[in-house]
């Protein structure tokens, strides 16, 4: 690893930015765009210049990581673990506002939620993967296939994820309907490809595997829903 790799990867890019952990993209960006403006390359003194170029540096570095939802995917899983990311209250409600309204079949008003909170928090695989499954529900199946791709790039090893593009396209029987055969032929196709090459391996789903405990189940239209494994907290 490179001298300068190693140094900024020690570096804590939340604190670089004076930003909390459960900082959305939104805060991230003003935050970035807030300090840069107080730097200036122009200084007469050479010392100077050199500290805000190294200063600029840094703030670009960490930019650059939580800026990006897959790094910061993947720099927050390092960090905090897979099972105690930073959760940010608001979008936290929106969501739990989401899966409300898709419980209780308002399909429209749940995509609306699901939507903000992935643009909120596109980083969080959790949140794309229930957008994908709303979007299965309205039948737009190349909307749910690129969440679903983006969740697995998002976390590779994210279960809730694989399991689900094994429920919804893979056993899901809505999808295999005669008037769009071609289509979750491909569907399939990508998507296992997305996984292998995300994991090395695609996992079928493990009915041991909990699900997680605010899954928006995809709609069964007639079908029973297979009960939840742990209620809405």
């Amino acid at each position: 690893m490179k001298l300068e790799e190693r140094y900024y990867a020690e570096k804590d890019y939340y604190e670089v930015l004076a930003l909390q952990p459960d900082a959305t993209c939104v805060e991230v960006q003003a935050a970035y765009d807030r300090l840069t403006q107080t730097i200036s390359l122009a200084n007469a003194d050479p010392e100077a210049r050199v500290r805000s170029a190294e200063r600029m540096l840094e703030l670009s570095q960490a930019y650059e990581v939580l800026n990006d939802p897959i790094q910061r995917s993947h720099y927050d899983i390092r960090t905090f673990g897979r099972h105690s990311l930073p959760i940010h209250a608001q979008v936290e409600n929106l969501f739990r506002e989401a899966i409300r309204a898709f419980r209780t079949r308002k399909t429209d008003m749940a995509l609306h939620y699901f939507k903000e909170v992935s643009s909120l928090y596109p980083h969080r695989s959790l949140y794309r993967v229930h957008l994908a499954i709303a979007y299965a529900d309205k039948d737009w199946l190349n909307f749910a296939e690129a969440e679903l791709q983006t969740a697995l790039r998002l976390d590779p090893e994210d279960r809730f994820a694989k399991e689900t593009v094994a429920r919804v396209l893979f056993k899901h029987e809505e999808f295999k309907r005669e008037a769009s055969p071609p289509l979750v032929k491909r569907m399939s196709a990508s998507l296992r490809a997305v996984v292998r090459a995300a994991t090395g391996r695609l996992d079928a789903p493990s009915s041991t595997d909990p699900l997680h405990p605010n899954a928006a189940r995809p709609s069964t239209r007639g079908q029973d829903r297979a009960p939840r494994t742990r209620p809405l907290e």
